[in-house]
Formats: C-alpha cells, structure tokens, sequence
C-alpha cells in the first residue's frame, strides 16, 4: 500500500504535544488516488497548520465498504505506531474525507485505542449515491455517523453544484444533523462549487478556523 506521511512546516520537537489528520481519497474505479486535487490542497493547508498528514492509496474497492473501513484504521494505527510513538497526539482529524472517501471516514467511529480528540471533515459527501458505493449499509452508514457527530465534531462542506447530490438534499441533511447534534454539527455551502473544486480558496478560512 502506498502510504505517505507529510511533516508540518514546523516539526516539533520530540514528545512534544501534536496533530495528525488521515485524507481519504475519492473513488478508486472512477480514478480517485491520493493526488486527488482537494487533498492536495488542504494537506498544504493542514502542514502550514502543524499538522502530519496521511495521504494513502486504498489496496481495493469492495461493494460493501466494509474493508476499506478497516483499512483506514489500520493506516491510522501503523503510522501512529511506525513513526510518530515519540510524538503525544493532542488531535487528530480522522476525516478529511473526499467524496467517496468521505463516506468511509464517515463510518470510522473513534476507535477505543486512541486517546485524543478527533474531529470529522467530510467534503462532498456522497449523500445520493452512498446505497451504490456501500451496498447493504445504509443503517450501519447512519449509525455511524450519528455517534460520530454524538460525540466528535464534524465539519461537512459542499457545493450547490454538486453532480452527485442535489443541494436541496444537502440542506435537508444539514437541517437533521444540526437539529440532533447542535453543539457539534457544522456545515459550509459554497455557492457555485462542484463535487470536483477547480478551487477551494473560498472554504480555507472556516476551514483553518475549524481544525486549529
């Protein structure tokens, strides 16, 4: 697996208190990698920040997202061991999630082993089309992300032009989450954008606000 950890701008020194974000790429069939342009971006962003940075290439595509799930995980949990056990996490940003991605991230509870605050980033959630990348898990996708947002805060950021899901759907499930999880449900909705972001620079900085 094609795993690469970013350094930030400024790398602390050793046990030093620091933060670690995961980005889960778009769909793989389709063409999504971690070159993907919205990761690119925001792991610039997120390094400028003090943030260490995984970026990763999933190993498979299964139909039920069960395994892409798990592989998540376990990236998270090697690279925390492998290379940063000198460094005590003050915060982690699970998800930026990307498209597909988001959905996966979306589904990564907090696992037991990590002792920090996280945070969930999810851009362009694939809210229409979440029943054909995750067959047979549309209470289990739900589940999750409502103890997710029960106990994390979790920024979700779209656009009104998405391809994939109508904005009318986004305000809709925006309505739910923040109705369910005020204290922790935050979301951002640029005008104009698509599911692809030819540019980003309009959400950088509720999104700086949000991480730091």
């Amino acid at each position: 697996m094609n795993i690469n950890l970013i350094r930030p701008h400024y790398v602390p020194n050793t046990g030093s208190p620091t933060k670690l974000a995961v980005l889960a790429h778009a769909y793989k069939p389709l063409g999504g990698s971690s070159n993907d342009y919205p990761l690119r971006v925001l792991a610039r962003r997120l390094c400028a920040a003090g943030y260490f940075v995984i970026l990763y290439d999933r190993e498979k595509t299964t139909l039920t997202g069960d395994s892409e799930v798990a592989e998540l995980e376990q990236v998270l949990r090697s690279t925390i061991s492998t290379h940063l056990s000198e460094y005590p996490l003050s915060k982690v940003l699970i998800g930026q999630g990307y498209s597909a991605g988001s959905l996966i991230v979306s589904r990564l509870v907090k696992p037991d082993w990590l002792h920090c605050e996280v945070r969930y980033l999810l851009l362009s959630h694939p809210l229409s089309v979440s029943w054909a990348l995750n067959i047979f898990r549309g209470a289990r996708i739900q589940s999750c992300l409502h103890e997710i947002a029960r106990n994390s805060k979790v920024l979700a950021i779209w656009g009104t032009n998405d391809q994939f899901t109508g904005v009318e759907r986004y305000r809709q499930w925006d309505a739910d989450m923040s109705s369910a999880f005020p204290d922790n449900w935050k979301s951002v909705e640029i005008a104009g954008a698509d599911h692809f972001w030819s540019s980003l620079d309009s959400v950088y900085s509720s999104f700086i606000e949000w991480i730091t």
